[in-house]
């Protein structure tokens, strides 16, 4: 989705339906250059949209929400290709990493990709469970992406 988009879904669904349908937290992809600056508007306690929406900045984001496809599972699978989150990217494995919902947080997973997975710009280590929160910076091979929670989300798109 486009921030566009996230008005007009929140315009008709309102702040609850739109957290029912999209839950709790969203996938932030930017650009490399612009990934502290997301990072640090969800970490800042006095934050101003218009800090980090200003100017093109918001138009150049792509916000994914972390859901299943399927509801039998709530891991969210990232990868190239039949991913709950398609990154479409020559950097990206077909099953690069996977989300994992765990007691109201978020933890992930490298599922052993060949460009690897980085949390704060520490890469991990394949098939091992990381926990993560929202303002993390993530890297899924060459693709910038930060956690956003809802609260987040809904602060940046007035």
């Amino acid at each position: 989705m486009d921030v566009d988009e996230v008005r007009g879904e929140l315009e008709e669904l309102g702040q609850a339906g739109f957290l029912e349908r999209y839950g709790r937290f969203f996938l932030v992809l930017t650009d490399p250059e612009s990934l502290d600056d997301f990072a640090e508007f969800v970490n800042t306690a006095s934050r101003e949209a218009h800090e980090i929406t200003g100017g093109k900045r918001m138009e150049a984001v792509d916000i994914r929400a972390l859901l299943p496809r399927k509801k039998a599972s709530p891991r969210v699978t990232v990868g190239r290709e039949d991913a709950d989150i398609e990154l479409v990217h020559r950097k990206v494995s077909k099953h690069h990493a996977t989300f994992i919902p765990t007691g109201g947080m978020l933890s992930l997973v490298d599922e052993g990709s060949k460009n690897g997975t980085w949390v704060n710009g520490k890469v991990l280590t394949a098939h091992q469970q990381v926990s993560i929160d929202v303002g993390d910076t993530l890297n899924f091979g060459s693709i910038a992406a930060t956690i956003w929670g809802i609260e987040d989300l809904l602060a940046a798109v007035k």
